[in-house]
């Protein structure tokens, strides 16, 4: 007996996963954006001190972001090679069937 998958919730999840790395991008250019504004109103050291660990903080974040791209791109391209691998498999089946 042959057995299919439901590939739809993992394509959702897919979905889903590129809209959170889209806000997260979003987000995390407001964030710089805002810090940039703080010299307007803030100098010295501490401001000095707080750009420099902000800016080493959106650095890490957004090498996870890159990461988390990487993941989402490498779980849609094999959910696309498995279902078409799945399809080859069921078309040799029904061949052999016939």
């Amino acid at each position: 007996m042959f057995r299919t998958v439901d590939y739809r919730l993992l394509s959702k999840e897919l979905d889903r996963l590129s809209e959170i790395v889209i806000k997260i991008n979003e987000e995390l250019s407001i964030m710089q954006q805002n810090a940039s504004n703080l010299n307007i109103y803030w100098d010295g050291e501490a401001n000095a001190e707080f750009i420099l660990n902000f800016n080493a903080s959106i650095y890490d974040a957004r090498l996870l972001l890159e990461k988390l791209k990487k993941c989402n791109s490498f779980l849609s391209y094999a959910l696309s090679r498995y279902q078409s691998s799945e399809m080859k498999i069921s078309e040799i089946i029904s061949e052999a069937t016939m």
